[in-house]
């Protein structure tokens, strides 16, 4: 809790070690989610409706009952968990990062009165998973940090494609090739710290 009154509630991302986050973000299958409306990702839902409890318990005693303002946050899978949450206890802002697509468009519309920040970086893969052809569509308009670090507002599907096309490119050149480095650049950007550089 700040000392303003805004309570900030994040949600940890996958951990690739931990079998049951990856199990999780598997159960790609659409289910109902009669809390808002609309269907989502099963296993994202599942594990929303775990947390469920603790977050209203938090919120509701201690320093977040006397809280001013609310924002969820998530990295991945995090960014899912804050997603879904929101539509049952809607704070004041969501800020995602590298945040998958969690429901298809009634669940979004359901999202339409809560302000969000949906940060995606470059080619980070898990920001276009799902795919949209599964009936999944993103919440919330796009805040892209281009390859080269440089943050924007909502920029258009075509200048996204052929910046993402520019640093697949230049990172087989710059980095693919060096000892230790992720071979991929759509599994290196979605590393939190490759969020942070555009801002830090």
């Amino acid at each position: 809790m700040h000392a303003d009154g805004t309570a900030l509630v994040a949600f940890r991302g996958t951990q690739p070690d931990e079998i049951r986050d990856i199990a999780t973000s598997l159960q790609a299958n659409q289910v109902d989610w009669p809390e808002s409306g609309g269907r989502v990702h099963a296993g994202f839902a599942r594990a929303a409706r775990a947390l469920l409890p603790a977050v209203r318990e938090w919120l509701d005693a201690g320093e977040g009952a006397s809280r001013r303002a609310l924002i969820f946050c998530g990295h991945s899978l995090g960014g899912a968990l804050a997603t879904l949450i929101a539509t049952v206890m809607p704070p004041n802002l969501i800020v995602t990062l590298g945040g998958p697509r969690v429901g298809n468009t009634a669940f979004v519309a359901a999202l339409a009165d809560v302000e969000m920040l949906r940060l995606v970086n470059g080619c980070d893969i898990v920001t276009q998973l799902p795919p949209a052809f599964s009936l999944y569509a993103h919440a919330g308009p796009t805040c892209y940090i281009s390859c080269d670090g440089q943050p924007m507002h909502n920029p258009d599907v075509g200048f996204i494609e052929s910046d993402r096309a520019k640093g697949r490119a230049s990172y087989v050149v710059d980095h693919a090739w060096k000892r230790g480095a992720v071979l991929l650049r759509d599994l290196a950007d979605h590393a939190p710290i490759n969020y942070a550089r555009a801002y830090f």
